[in-house]
């Protein structure tokens, strides 16, 4: 999947989860500066994402995306890896 559409939808499942317009969500979001973000609204994300992309995230993995840069680089890992 291309790097730009996966992005691109993460922006809409965090803006709807965080109640955020999706271009308030960038390279400088993440679970200090996001208001919403809490642990449930974490693991809301995480849910989503492997629903929305048909993967399963490990959990230290799913632990340490606190950042949209690290969503965005775990989850094109994982899809890369179902190749």
């Amino acid at each position: 999947m291309d790097p730009q559409a996966v992005e691109a939808r993460i922006k809409e499942l965090m803006a709807g989860l965080f109640s955020l317009d999706s271009s308030d969500v960038g390279s400088d979001s993440s679970i200090e500066t996001v208001e919403g973000w809490d642990s449930l609204q974490h693991v809301n994300l995480i849910m989503a994402m492997e629903q929305e992309f048909s993967v399963t995230f490990e959990v230290e993995d799913a632990a340490e995306m606190t950042t949209f840069t690290a969503v965005c680089e775990a989850l094109l890992r994982y899809l890369n890896e179902q190749g």
